[in-house]
């Protein structure tokens, strides 16, 4: 269950990182100002969203119990940083975003520990197989 969440979790913060990528294309393009304070809005509310997502994405890492001790208590950490420091940017208040100066960091050391833990131990097998035993030749006749 929790890697379905951390995969939707994933990949939702991948999809709204791309409709910020998309808005921020048309915002650059724009001189009008009202389209222009419309558009940023929506990325910096986008912004607040992406967070909820990753604090979703390491909750269901630190449930998972795939993961080392320290990376589980990072990820609750994380959790919690960005839900701080998402609900600014959801609601657009000013200086709530010194709550990223936290979050950052935490997403930072969460995404690559996590990596680095995953990436080491992919190459164990967790259950070793017994090995084969050779087969006597067969005689014909």
């Amino acid at each position: 269950m929790a890697a379905w969440v951390a995969c939707i979790a994933g990949v939702a913060a991948a999809v709204i990182s791309l409709a910020q990528f998309v808005l921020g294309m048309f915002l650059a393009g724009t001189s009008a100002t009202g389209t222009a304070y419309a558009l940023y809005e929506a990325v910096n509310r986008l912004d607040g969203v992406k967070m909820f997502a990753l604090a979703a994405l390491g909750l269901a890492a630190a449930a998972s119990g795939v993961l080392p001790r320290w990376l589980r208590y990072t990820g609750i950490a994380l959790a919690f940083a960005m839900v701080l420091s998402g609900v600014p940017y959801v609601s657009l208040l000013q200086g709530g975003a010194v709550l990223a100066y936290v979050s950052g960091p935490l997403l930072l050391l969460f995404i690559t520990g996590t990596g680095i833990a995953l990436g080491t131990s992919a190459g164990k097998p967790s259950h070793a197989l017994p090995a084969r035993q050779p087969q006597p030749a067969r005689r014909p006749g």
